[in-house]
């Protein structure tokens, strides 16, 4: 019984230390070694080639998702013809 109570919590810190680094390593950290190894033009084996690749198309799928703004974005944004800003 003792040795389930700490590996219950033993597991989930692992778990947390595995999994939260993982996506933020993919979104900011590789992109910088991509442009860098891109610098140096280095020759990359497949497997780092994929891995760069995947993270590249994730990061830009982050950052149209969450850090795109259309031209209506604004609530005071009264320019856009297919927006009926409520302030008009």
């Amino acid at each position: 019984m003792r040795e389930a109570l700490w590996s219950a919590p033993s597991i989930l810190f692992l778990l947390v230390a595995v999994v939260l680094p993982s996506p933020l390593m993919t979104v900011f950290i590789l992109p910088i070694f991509a442009a860098l190894l891109a610098d140096l033009h280095a020759d990359l084996p497949p497997p780092t080639q994929l891995l760069l690749t995947a993270s590249a198309q994730i990061a830009d799928s982050l950052r149209r998702r969450y850090l795109s703004f259309s031209p209506c974005s604004s609530v005071l944004d009264c320019s856009c013809a297919s927006h009926r800003c409520a302030f008009s």
